[in-house]
């Protein structure tokens, strides 16, 4: 089997930056944030819940992680190959992870545990968690990488 060619050593260092809890992104994702609450009305936490299912706060350490990413001029973090500038595509072109892995590891409530290992996200996670959660994803795929080394790959789009 094929192993899947996700960008292991990329996926480690982010893991590895966000288990340091030196977050150089908080102040910029919180004003992109609170901008986006500001043009949509929006006061109180129950909405703010509906708004927010993903988990993107540790996204925006990525430029200070990687050359390879800026802020556009919405200040999304974006990979630079990105033509279309979209934060979430970005990640998945950049970590060559699919819709469903990204989910996994961004989306509160859609973990997949039983295949890809971690833990379910909630409104208490915190970036270590989703390192945790990144190492398991790299452990699990390495190890179902190596049941049969011809063509493995899991498809659950």
């Amino acid at each position: 089997m094929k192993k899947e060619h996700i960008r292991e050593q990329r996926l480690k260092e982010f893991s590895e930056h966000l288990k340091t809890g030196e977050l150089y992104g908080v102040n910029r994702y919180n004003k992109f944030f609170k901008k986006v609450l500001q043009e949509n009305n929006i006061e109180n936490d129950k909405d703010i819940e509906k708004n927010e299912p993903i988990f993107l706060m540790p996204v925006f350490e990525l430029p200070y992680i990687f050359d390879s990413w800026v802020f556009n001029k919405y200040g999304l973090p974006v990979y630079i190959e990105n033509k279309e500038q979209d934060t979430i595509i970005s990640f998945m072109q950049f970590f060559f992870i699919n819709t469903t892995q990204f989910r996994h590891l961004f989306i509160k409530n859609w973990q997949l545990v039983d295949l890809y290992g971690g833990n379910e996200l909630t409104d208490e996670s915190n970036p270590a968690d989703l390192a945790k959660n990144i190492d398991a994803l790299i452990t699990n795929i390495n190890h179902y990488s190596a049941l049969d080394s011809f063509n493995y790959k899991i498809y659950l789009n």
